[in-house]
């Protein structure tokens, strides 16, 4: 409830300072003051008195309703503004309490107010003009507005009842033309009017006008009050009646009233029957306006039954009923006809219902018409045959057949009837097999003996079969013996994921038998296959009769096939369309402006185009070699060279050949595409090879490289073939540039010729990815991200130069390893797209684009801008150049999805687009047959493109480009490039179509428009079409458009901050550096920083802080290697189980930083461990529960079936598909198959082999071609497995006992649940014995899981999904940290222990803690673990806290009582019983950090060191100074503060400064720094240099003046002490640097003995023989070491003495050296004063003189006899020119 408060409920605040109400100049201002009152009078506020009266003895207001209320109390501006507390507010012309509205809006002054309503007395429209005035016409006065709202406000009656405020009513009465607005308002006016139309008159002024004066003589009547009536029906006024409706009039106007017949509101009347339509009849209008009567009823207004129970009409009257509807059928339709019934029989009237029966009801019935009970057809069941009989599988109800299920027990013998009772069609399928394979063998005849057309067999198979999880096989007759999928018999094979389940059909010859064979590995796979005898006339399915042949075919084929040529419509040649060549197989030749399968759709040349040029599909009864034309192929090669091109092995399903692989040479001449076998040609066979590639050399020399070779090949080594296309001869390199490197398959290459007279160097190939392999199935990976392999090849021999992926150790941008992608060259660029890329886990598809620079040696990730169109990851696909172009076609593209069959990593395969990429502008550009678009513009041409439908795009196709640009036999005109392709694989299905894809040469033309695409493909667009650059216009007046190429969107990185996803993406998305043609486009540099994605604008400033950084994707990884031999040369890192637990696979990882784990052999022990890569001497069960490594990724190992035997090898799981592509390897088993029956987890050829089947089911299912022959007695289950067909085993095999006891196609019964053949859990599960098989039902307490397949247990009481699991009936089995009977109940012990029990003592009962934590709830991290224990945060080591550079780390209270007291609190040793707990993350210091490292993380390099990047677990490095710094910078190691008198001549920009600092002498020193050495100040004779140096030296050189003189060296010490040492060599004395405990910076000088070794020269110039010596030299004999004096210290350096050294001098040191014992002109001195005062600073002078002690005569004449000569020729010059002014 809620209290409105009052005044009555409010108090005034007592205030005791009475004085303070004159304070007050408004009412309620005042009465906020109890001891006040208010007198309005004098509008002042006094004291409040006794008797409530004012000085002038009016009443005193004390409560605030006393107070006047300015609204109510004046009217007026004036008086308003005369009351203080009140304002006029102009707009509302009322009287306001002061501070309530803006000051603009109201009138605070006298002035301000506007005129007075009383000053308007004569004027109505001035007055009404006036804001808060109204006008009274009776008295004609002007009031305020606001008398009268006081009026209202007290109740009194106003006695102005005329008031108006409408300014119109200020108009004269003669205006008014109506009477209603004459009488209106007030009343100052008469309507003078004529009797006889009242609405016509005049408005006169006054209430009494006189009208026959002043109106007129005909307007005779007055009207003062109220208007006149009028009849408007009379006066013809009710214009709005409609013509048949009828005008009323009324007092108040008229209504208008439809008229009979008609129907409506008077304004609009609508015809209808008469008399009324009944029983639901509808009128029908125009003409006629009849009622048409619903079933059943008749006569004029449908009132008459005609007694056909509402089923019929009776047109020939009552009792006569017309056909039955509802499906109704009788005399009076009384019954249910065929295909209906009625539930309710007891009326007839009700409707009968349609069978639903789901199109599986039996003519002509379908169901009983009272029941609707269906009768059954195509083995359906139930009442409306929504189920399968018992041994078919389907789902009627959702529309899809039953089918007969294809077994793994079972083999299936069917003959088809071609007649009409429905048995000349059978179905069979499977849905979620489990592993494993079925057969069916099927045959057609005709139904009778009588002679008949010939039956064919048509196969129509609807699959979803992905190609890695199996495929659906048909065979040519009895498969039963085909062990391996590459036999002669082989018709065709389906597999393959695309987006949506796909069908296919194949066209049996008349009279063959053929076995469908159904593979699969996984339980995800299904297929349905229906078998159709077919005949003709009628064929049916969609295929018609040739009647020539008297056989049904496809509609598409039948007319070409009946005409007079072999191709479609002749190839429209009668209108220039193409021709029809007769070796083409039936394929056409179109011309360059044609297209299509007959030529008949046009081309122009800005269009891409395909044209099929021949198709060995077109012969599927024989092989298509028998015509001279190559086989079906995928994996093979496809190369241009010269005029022909060349196909090369590849693999053949139906060649019966080991392997598949073919080793056949094929060339198809360009001018008449006729094929030629060249094999028989060659000078020396080729292998067979499968998964290779081929190149051209100077159009005359074919290059085959590596690949899988057949199994009759002996060498494992991969070769290099080099064939003469003309000569056909053949030579073979070993590339032994690959040492103990087996088979190379799955990579791609492109070849760069090399300038002609380079050593014989013909060309270089650069080999990027694949799979090394060997005969015995051993495999590993090529590791890519150095950089490509590269191959020197020269006319007899082949060398790698560049094997950067086998040797090299440093990362760069290139993939980690991949297969399955394409290549292409592009100037001196190899360009390498998609493929299975390892990502350091696992291979997957990739959609990566790399860039190999071929000068630089340097691999580029090309970045994707934001929006930017890209290809979808894909593999097996091609990759060609073209111009400036690179065209991508073909190939399996991921889409997303998941397939846990495909082994893809969660991926589904689909066929992938045709992409033109272009390389200067980082761009593609899709081209598909649905027009798709790029960005938002306009499409390329690309309606005649090859779809999927077309058997394109190709799993392997080899194309190869023809850029010629001069027309050919086909009339293509220049500006055509034509790529070429041959075969490939789509869903399974092998071609073996020679293919021409048409590319303009200048895509920028191929469009229909202009758009944004245009200028991001480096286009341009002139007069709004797209040119290429550099187009000439028509026009000069209409330029193109001068926006620079490639602008839009091309190489341009996106930025940092909208690349969060992940590291790699961060990184690899923007470019560090970019290839020349995209140098010029301004490219970030991304850093990742702790889960965000940074802009690092300078690469020495990391942006991250203190958090791990990344800079490129390299970094990302850990630990980027493959193999354990490359993971084991990098620092910290490890080759083991990714996973802590030791179950996962094996990979590169860190290993723990605390120095637990060791690697030592590692590399051995694993790759014993492993049986990927290696033979398979193991069998199934250990290859398949194998992790593998590197090479398998996450799916680990597979074991893979040989044939029919107990063969198999074992191959890395990621390695299936591009070995065995669509299904062609058969089954196989992974570790993550579902168990089979009577098997773990592989096949029955682990070990015990088909031999030693124990089990009818499993022989059948696994063992192809093998029969069951059973042992007595009936009903045991025992028997053998031998090889056999349907009526008995093979010859020479074990004898069955009877006939009987021979099963081939289905097993005898048995009781599986007593023999024990059966797969039930016992432990969950009770076998249940049936008639065929058995059935595992779930024990009590358990429940079936449709989802996991299995019986799980049930706790009644219920068990906490998140917190616990039902373990087994009634018990839940808590998680960690969680208690209860219902695990319900949280411990409290911060989730790191288990605890006693869930009452709240036992809760809090911690049992034992874990995640390194302590305490009685485990709240404390435990000593050398830091982090937050109470917050249920696990506690890190300290050693990862600390960067792995220490192992303790402390929080400041423990930090502060180890530095006080370090032998009481110690951290060296292992005892750390004091540490209480460990530290919060925050709160945590690292101690002792080691290598070079320091910060409270370790974080930061200590001084005088430094690390490159942002990984702080690498260690720091010192500076590279050369010994004369200890500073440089911390992430560079460049800008060593140089001292000892050296410097830095090197730039930053050079990339080895690092390594060269400190390395040069300033100017005025000699010598060679390096090393530690000393820069010597040159001294000449009697140079002083002053010593001024504390802790220091200054050194020296000595630089004798005279030759014959001996030198005196000086050295005075002024103050404090040093030592100085001398010698002959400038490498003898080495820098030691040191920093005193206050931090002083100083050098310490030791001796490099060996740098001395080398003796002086002696005077007669020989040279002492150099020693060079391990240990130190005697000092007696090599060092001459002698004792400063107090005073004055004299010291001759003998000869013997190499080295001179005095110690402690403090005055001068006098040292002498004889220039007999030394030659001068050969030997310098070298002097090191080294300062030893440990207070003082070491002062002094050093000096040297050479004095001489007599005169040398030879010297002194020689001297004065050159003086003397010297004069005289002055004196004779001066007297010459005196005789010669003389003669003057």
């Amino acid at each position: 409830a809620y209290t409105l408060l009052n005044s009555s409920l409010l108090h005034p605040a007592a205030i005791a300072d009475f004085a303070d109400c004159s304070r007050q100049t408004t009412c309620l201002g005042c009465l906020l003051q109890r001891a006040c009152g208010w007198c309005q009078s004098s509008r002042s506020c006094q004291p409040l008195a006794a008797s409530a009266v004012c000085s002038d003895n009016r009443s005193q207001a004390a409560v605030p309703e006393h107070c006047p209320a300015c609204n109510a109390s004046y009217a007026d501006c004036v008086g308003c503004l005369a009351d203080p507390g009140c304002e006029w507010h102009s707009g509302m012309a009322m009287c306001v309490r002061r501070g309530r509205f803006p000051m603009a809006e109201v009138a605070g002054l006298v002035t301000a107010c506007p005129a007075m309503c009383e000053q308007l007395q004569s004027n109505c429209s001035v007055c009404l003009a006036s804001a808060g005035c109204v006008w009274s016409a009776a008295t004609n006065r002007c009031l305020p507005q606001g008398w009268v709202e006081q009026l209202d406000l007290l109740s009194v009656q106003s006695p102005w009842s005329d008031l108006s405020a409408d300014a119109k009513f200020c108009q004269d009465c003669s205006s008014r033309t109506l009477c209603t607005d004459c009488l209106r308002g007030p009343r100052t006016c008469s309507w003078c009017y004529s009797p006889g139309q009242p609405h016509l008159g005049r408005c006169l002024p006054g209430l009494d006008a006189n009208c026959s004066l002043e109106a007129g003589s005909n307007l005779t009547a007055l009207a003062s009050f109220t208007c006149p009536p009028v009849d408007e029906c009379a006066l013809g006024l009710a214009t709005d009646c409609h013509p048949n409706a009828t005008c009323t009039d009324l007092p108040s106007g008229y209504k208008c009233i439809c008229n009979p017949r008609f129907v409506g509101n008077g304004s609009v009347c609508t015809r209808v029957c008469h008399p009324a339509c009944q029983n639901g009849a509808r009128c029908s209008g125009l003409p006629d306006y009849r009622c048409l009567c619903p079933l059943g009823w008749t006569g004029p207004d449908c009132s008459q039954d005609c007694g056909c129970n509402g089923h019929a009409n009776c047109s020939g009257g009552v009792g006569i009923c017309d056909a039955c509807q509802h499906g109704a059928a009788g005399q009076s339709c009384e019954f249910c006809g065929p295909g209906f019934y009625r539930p309710d029989t007891s009326s007839p009237s009700a409707s009968c219902l349609p069978c639903q029966c789901h199109g599986y009801g039996a003519p002509p019935e379908l169901c009983n018409n009272s029941t609707g009970h269906c009768r059954c057809l195509g083995n359906t069941a139930g009442a409306q045959c929504e189920t399968c009989l018992s041994g078919f599988s389907g789902s009627p109800a959702d529309g899809l057949p039953c089918y007969s299920i294809c077994s793994l027990d079972k083999r299936q013998t069917v003959t088809l009837l071609a007649d009409t009772n429905n048995n000349s069609s059978w179905l069979i399928g499977q849905a979620n097999a489990l592993p494993g394979s079925c057969y069916a063998l099927v045959s057609a005849a005709p139904a009778s003996s009588a002679s008949s057309p010939p039956v064919s067999l048509l196969i129509r198979v609807t699959f979803y079969v992905p190609c890695l999880a199996g495929a659906v096989h048909l065979y040519n007759g009895s498969a039963v013996a085909a062990g391996l999928a590459f036999h002669p018999s082989l018709l065709t094979r389906w597999c393959g994921t695309p987006s949506a389940v796909t069908s296919g059909d194949f066209l049996a010859p008349a009279g063959t038998a053929v076995s469908l064979v159904f593979e699969s590995n996984t339980a995800s796979s299904n297929f349905t296959a229906l078998f159709a005898a077919i005949q003709c006339p009628e064929c049916g399915y969609g295929y018609v009769c040739n009647r020539a042949s008297g056989l049904c075919q496809a509609a598409a084929s039948s007319t070409a096939a009946e005409g007079s040529a072999a191709c479609p419509n002749n190839c429209s040649s009668g209108s220039g369309g193409g021709i029809c060549r007769s070796d083409s197989l039936g394929a056409c030749e179109c011309s360059w402006n044609r297209t299509g399968a007959d030529c008949s759709q046009q081309l122009n040349y800005r269009s891409f185009g395909y044209d099929s040029l021949s198709d060995a599909d077109r012969l599927p009864d024989n092989p298509a070699s028998v015509r001279g034309h190559p086989p079906r192929l995928y994996g093979h090669s496809l190369t241009r060279c010269g005029d022909y091109l060349y196909l090369y092995g590849g693999m053949d399903p139906r060649s019966g050949s080991a392997g598949g692989i073919s080793h056949q040479l094929w060339r198809a001449d360009l001018s008449s595409m006729l094929w030629s076998n060249l094999t028989d040609r060659l000078s020396s066979p080729l292998p067979g090879l499968y998964l290779h590639r081929a190149a051209c050399h100077a159009n005359d020399t074919l290059v085959i490289v590596a690949g899988r070779a057949s199994p009759q090949v002996s060498s494992p080594d991969s070769y290099i073939f080099l064939l003469n296309t003309s000569s056909m001869q053949v030579k073979s390199m070993p590339m032994n540039c690959l040492p103990s490197r087996p088979q190379l398959v799955g990579f791609d290459m492109s070849l760069i010729p090399e300038p002609p007279g380079n050593s014989g160097l013909l060309f270089k190939l650069y080999i990027i990815g694949g799979i090394f392999m060997t005969p015995s199935y051993s495999w590993e990976p090529a590791e890519t991200s150095t950089g490509p392999l590269v191959v020197s090849v020269y006319s007899d021999r082949c060398q790698c130069v560049g094997s950067a992926n086998l040797n090299s150790q440093s990362p760069s941008n290139g993939p980690l390893a991949v297969f399955g992608h394409s290549v292409a060259a592009w100037r001196h660029t190899v360009y390498s797209f998609g493929g299975m890329e390892h990502d350091g886990e696992k291979f997957s598809p990739s959609d990566h684009l790399y860039a190999y620079d071929t000068v630089q040696r340097k691999f580029y990730k090309l970045p994707v801008s934001p929006g930017q169109v890209w290809p979808k990851p894909m593999a097996f696909h091609s990759l060609v150049s073209i111009g400036d172009y690179l065209l991508l076609h073909g190939g399996n593209a991921s889409y997303s999805g998941s397939d846990a069959g495909s082994g893809g990593g969660g991926f589904v395969y689909g066929p992938a687009r045709n992409w033109l990429y272009s390389v200067r502008c980082n761009q593609w550009l899709p081209l598909a047959s649905d027009t798709v678009l790029v960005q938002g513009a306009d499409a390329i041409n690309s309606t005649l493109w090859p779809t999927a439908d077309s058997a394109f795009p190709l799993v392997y196709p080899a194309a190869a480009a023809a850029p010629a640009a001069t027309p050919n036999g086909t009339g293509r005109p220049p500006g055509y490039h034509y790529v070429y392709t041959y075969g490939g694989s789509v869903h399974g299905r092998v071609n073996g179509r020679l293919g021409r894809l048409r590319v303009p040469a200048s895509p920028c033309e191929a469009t229909r428009g202009s758009g944004a695409w245009c200028l991001a493909f480096g286009c341009q667009i002139c007069s709004g079409e797209c040119r290429p650059p550099g187009f000439a216009p028509a026009s000069p007046s209409e330029p193109c458009s001068d926006i620079s190429a490639c602008s839009g969107n091309s190489s341009r990185a996106p930025a940092c901050d909208t690349l969060l996803t992940s590291c790699s993406i961060c990184t690899e998305k923007s470019l560090r550096n970019a290839p020349d043609h995209l140098s010029s486009t301004a490219l970030v540099n991304c850093v990742y920083c702790n889960g965000t994605c940074r802009l690092a604008p300078n690469p020495s400033v990391n942006p991250c802080g203190s958090n791990y950084s990344a800079l490129a994707p390299v970094q990302c990884a850990s630990c980027p290697a493959g193999t354990c031999q490359r993971c084991s040369q990098q620092p910290k890192c490890l080759y083991a189980d990714a996973s802590s637990g030791g179950d996962g696979h094996l990979k590169c990882r860190q290993r723990k930083l605390d120095g637990s784990e060791s690697d030592v052999g590692a590399c051995s022990i694993l790759s014993r461990r492993s049986p990927c890569g290696r033979s398979s001497a193991g069998g199934c069960t250990e290859c398949a529960s194998s992790v593998g490594g590197f090479e398998s990724g996450s799916l680990g190992c597979a074991w893979l079936q040989s044939g029919q035997q107990s063969g198999g090898f074992c191959l890395p799981a990621a390695f299936i598909e591009p070995l065995c592509p669509d299904g062609a390897c058969g089954k196989f088993a992974l570790k993550s198959s579902p168990p089979l029956i009577g098997s773990a987890a592989c096949p029955a050829l682990n070990g015990t082999g088909c031999d030693n089947q124990t089990y009818c089911k499993s022989c059948l299912a696994r063992c192809r071609g093998r029969g069951w022959c059973a042992d007595s007695p009936a009903g045991s289950g025992a028997g053998r497995c031998l090889v056999g067909g349907f009526a008995k085993p093979s010859a020479g095999e074990a004898a069955c006992a009877s006939p009987s006891s021979w099963h081939f196609d289905a097993c005898p019964p048995e009781n599986e649940c007593e023999n024990g053949h059966h797969n039930c859990d016992l432990e969950r599960q009770v076998c249940v014995d049936q008639i065929d098989g058995f059935r595992c039902e779930c024990r009590p307490g358990y429940n079936w899981n449709n989802a996991t397949r299995i019986c799980e247990p049930v706790c009644t009481r219920g068990c906490n999904a998140t917190q616990g699991r039902c373990t087994k009936p009634d018990v839940c089995t808590c998680l960690f940290g969680y208690t209860g009977d219902t695990c319900d109940v949280a411990c409290d012990c911060n989730g790191h222990s288990n605890c006693a029990g869930p009452s709240p003592a036992d809760r809090a009962t911690c049992l034992s803690c874990h995640n390194n934590t302590r305490g009685s709830h485990c709240q404390f991290c435990s000593p050398l673990h830091a982090g937050d224990a109470a917050s249920g945060q696990a506690c890190l080591p300290c050693s990862q806290v600390c960067n792995g550079h220490s192992r303790v780390c402390l929080n400041e209270t423990d930090r502060l009582k180890h530095a006080n007291w370090p032998d009481r609190f110690p951290i060296d040793g292992s005892n750390f019983s004091w540490i209480q707990q460990g530290p919060s993350i925050d709160d945590a210091v690292c101690m002792n950090c080691d290598g070079n490292t320091e910060g409270s993380r370790c974080e930061q390099c200590s001084r005088g060191n430094y690390r490159l990047g942002f990984n702080r677990l690498l260690p720091c490095k010192p500076c590279q100074c050369n010994g004369h710094s200890d500073f440089c910078l911390p992430d560079t190691g460049q800008g060593c503060d140089c001292q000892n008198n050296t410097r830095t001549s090197c730039t930053d920009r050079d990339q080895r400064c690092r390594e060269q600092q400190c390395a040069v002498c300033a100017d005025f020193y000699s010598g060679k720094p390096t090393d530690g050495r000393q820069c010597y100040h040159k001294m000449g004779v009697n140079n002083y240099f002053c010593l001024d140096y504390r802790h220091s030296q200054k050194a020296c050189g000595v630089n004798p003046g005279f030759l014959n003189i001996d030198v005196r060296l000086f050295v005075d010490i002024i103050r404090g002490a040093a030592d100085l040492y001398l010698a002959l060599s400038d490498r003898t004395f080495v820098v030691n640097n040191t920093v005193d405990a206050n931090g002083f910076w100083s050098n310490l000088v030791s001796i490099d003995y060996q740098a001395a070794a080398t003796l002086p020269r002696q005077p007669d110039g020989r040279r002492r023989r150099r020693s060079v010596v391990s240990d130190p030299p005697v000092l007696s004999d090599r060092v001459l070491e002698v004792s400063a004096n107090p005073y004055l210290t004299y010291v001759s350096l003998p000869v013997s003495g190499s080295i001179l050294i005095v110690r402690n001098a403090t005055r001068r040191v006098l040292i002498t050296i004889p220039c007999q014992s030394y030659e001068f002109s050969l030997n310098k001195f070298y002097l090191v004063v080294q300062g030893v005062s440990t207070d003082v600073n070491v002062s002094g002078i050093v000096f040297f003189r050479q004095d001489q002690n007599h005169i040398n005569l030879l010297v002194f004449f020689s001297m004065f006899f050159s003086c003397f000569f010297l004069l005289f020729g002055l004196v004779v010059l001066a007297w010459k020119a005196r005789q010669a002014h003389s003669r003057r």
